[in-house]
C-alpha cells in the first residue's frame, strides 16, 4: 500500500485490531487528518485508515520505522496516541489544534527568554 499524505495533520498508533479503539477515530468524514496505523495483533480490514502496515513492536519504535520512509516533517502536528484511547474525531481535531496553539505559545516564550538572555 503507497501512501501519500492528505492533511496537515497525523495520528499514529501501533494496534491490536481486537481493541476498538481506533475505529472511533475515523467516525466523521469531516476528518482532516491521515491515520497511519501499525498492526502488532490481528488484521485490519478497515478501509477509512490511511495507511497500515502488518509489524510487531511498540508505538514509538513503529513510529520510528514509519519516520525513516516517510517525511513526517511536512505534518503540523503528529500525535502518537494508544490504541485503545476512545476519542472522537472533533476531539482528535481539537486536541491537534490545541497542540499547535501551545507549539506557537511555546516557541514565542522561548524566543522571548532568549532575548532576554543577552
Amino acid at each position: 500500500m503507497k501512501y501519500t499524505q492528505k492533511n496537515q495533520y497525523l495520528v499514529f498508533s501501533s494496534i491490536d485490531t481486537k481493541r476498538a479503539g481506533y475505529s472511533t477515530w475515523l467516525e466523521s468524514d469531516e476528518r482532516d487528518f491521515d491515520v497511519v496505523l501499525y498492526v502488532y495483533n490481528g488484521t485490519l480490514k478497515d478501509k477509512r485508515v490511511d495507511y497500515s502496515v502488518e509489524k510487531k513492536g511498540y508505538k514509538f519504535q513503529n513510529f520510528f520505522d514509519f519516520a525513516l520512509t516517510h517525511d513526517v516533517f511536512c505534518y503540523d502536528a503528529v500525535w502518537i496516541v494508544d490504541d485503545d484511547i476512545e476519542i472522537s474525531t472533533k476531539n482528535i481535531k481539537d486536541t491537534l489544534e490545541f497542540i499547535i496553539s501551545y507549539t506557537y505559545v511555546l516557541y514565542i516564550i522561548v524566543h522571548i527568554l532568549n532575548i532576554l538572555k543577552k
